[in-house]
Parts: C-alpha cells; sequence; structure tokens
C-alpha cells in the first residue's frame, strides 16, 4: 500500500522535474499551507461548476458503476467522428489508428473516469502506446488531472468528455500537414 500513496500524492504537488526553488515553494505551500491549498480546491470547483453549466453536462443514467461510463463515451466519441466497434471507438488518421475504450475491470465502481487510449500503426499492431487516465495526460497538459478528480456526477461526465476531447485533438494533431 506504501507504494501507492507517494504516486497519487506526488503527482498532483510535484512538478515533472524539481530543479528550481520555484517548486519547492509550490510543493511546501501545497503541503503546509492550508489557506493556499484550500484557495486552489475551491478555484478548481468554481471552474468545474462553470463548465459543467457551459457545456450542460446531463447525468441522466449514472450511478457511479463503470459501466455507466459506455453510454457517455460513446456519444462523445461519435460526435467527435470515432468510429464505434464492438468494445471500443477508433479513428484513423493516415496510417495511425487512435483508440479510446473503457476500463471495467478492477473495482465496479468509479474513483477516477476509466478510459483507455491506444495509439498504435495498422500495421504493427503489437506496438502500442497506452494511456490510461488523466495523470497520464497530465505530462501532454498540465493540470489535466483536476478532471480525474471527481466529486460528483456531473464531475465524471465532464471529466470523461475532457479525457475524450484532448485525445481527439492528440490525434487531429496527425492530420495536419506541416506546412
Amino acid at each position: 500500500m506504501s507504494c501507492l500513496r507517494p504516486k497519487i500524492f506526488w503527482s498532483r504537488a510535484i512538478p515533472i522535474h524539481l530543479s528550481s526553488s520555484v517548486s519547492s515553494i509550490a510543493l511546501k505551500a501545497i503541503l503546509i499551507d492550508t489557506e493556499f491549498r484550500e484557495a486552489e480546491v475551491a478555484f478548481f470547483d468554481r471552474a468545474h461548476r462553470a463548465e459543467t453549466d457551459r457545456f450542460a453536462v446531463q447525468t441522466t443514467g449514472w450511478t457511479g458503476r463503470k459501466r455507466d461510463v459506455i453510454p457517455f463515451a460513446d456519444a462523445f466519441c461519435r460526435s467527435l467522428n470515432f468510429k464505434a466497434l464492438r468494445k471500443c471507438w477508433r479513428k484513423n488518421i493516415g496510417n495511425l489508428v487512435f483508440e479510446v475504450s473503457v476500463d471495467l475491470g478492477g473495482n465496479p465502481y468509479c474513483i477516477t473516469p476509466p478510459i483507455k487510449f491506444k495509439i498504435f500503426h495498422v500495421d504493427e499492431r503489437e506496438f502500442v502506446y497506452d494511456l490510461q487516465g488523466g495523470f497520464a495526460l497530465e505530462r501532454l497538459v498540465p493540470g489535466f488531472e483536476e478532471y480525474a478528480r471527481c466529486r460528483d456526477a456531473a464531475d465524471y461526465v465532464l471529466g470523461i468528455r475532457a479525457h475524450i476531447e484532448l485525445f481527439n485533438v492528440i490525434a487531429d494533431s496527425f492530420s495536419c500537414s506541416p506546412a
């Protein structure tokens, strides 16, 4: 159990590299300064509420189980031109395949959005770049892990949408030809 705690704890507090004193100051502020930490949480709560309202997030059918993610993922993927297959949704960009699926294994209840992403070449499916969850996407977009911190049904649905939309942006970036 002790090996899991630092991953969760440190991924939020420490930037990818700690080469400056600013990083240690930010870490100290998050760990020690209660007022700073509470202000940060309140800021993201307000941002989530505003975004939930702006996108008119609907949570009908949500019970908190992983299987409830499938209809939401299906609606979001289809709206972004991913083709539905048996257990996943795919989009081909050139010779690359971008795949979205739902991880139904383990705990049947959602802790974070159980979305899995894979990128592979059409001819070489055994060489897959596998991304799962907000912490993987955090490397690309700092602050994105906040979408994996779900407090209620609307946060989960918003998180699912954000994960799929970011993956779509990554996919579409491969369709642009260099200038």
